[in-house]
């Protein structure tokens, strides 16, 4: 049990580095074509940020996977590369269809590799709805305007406050100056 739950931290923990660096790179990436992806036209560029995170995050998921793969097969879990890919795939998405099983003495693995992939995936979509988030902000002229300064440029929330409505936001559905004021109802 302690070698499974050996092996299986350090995978993780390479799989954490692998998306660390990822995100890492990523964010450089978005740094140096900041000022691009704000120009006018905004519509195309945000189809091609869409596009070109997606294919990050699948590429960062595709090689988790694979490093579980490898694993398994270097741990003569499986016989054939198929296999183990096959099997780091099901588990890994978490679709755990349940027609290829480890072995008795690696089955801790299984869970392992099922809660690796889980938090990828969240920490990957919070990556891209971010990204997004952070560049659409800067096109409608919010980014300047902000509390901090982020990887992926300044913060700009709207007005919220009582007087406004079921959905809390202004008319714009940002606000109305464009500047967070959070106003408390007393009671």
């Amino acid at each position: 049990m302690l070698l499974q739950i050996g092996v299986g931290t350090a995978l993780l923990l390479t799989n954490i580095m692998l998306s660390a660096v990822a995100a890492m790179v990523l964010e450089v990436v978005f740094q140096r074509g900041h000022g691009w992806l704000l120009r006018e036209p905004h519509r195309p560029k945000l189809v091609v940020l869409l596009a070109g995170v997606s294919l990050w995050v699948l590429g960062v998921i595709t090689a988790g996977v694979w490093v579980w793969a490898v694993a398994f097969l270097g741990l003569g879990v499986f016989t054939t590369l198929e296999q183990s890919v096959y099997f780091a795939l099901v588990v890994y998405t978490t679709l755990g269809f349940g027609d290829v099983l480890l072995p008795h003495e690696w089955r801790l693995l299984a869970g392992m590799a099922a809660a690796n992939g889980f938090l990828n995936f969240g920490l990957l979509t919070a990556l891209l709805i971010e990204a997004l988030r952070q560049i659409r902000l800067g096109q409608i002229g919010l980014g300047q305007i902000g509390l901090g300064q982020t990887g992926l440029g300044q913060i700009g929330l709207g007005q919220i406050g009582p007087d406004q409505g079921q959905s809390g936001l202004g008319q714009s559905g940002l606000g109305q100056s464009g500047q967070v004021a959070v106003k408390r109802q007393r009671d």
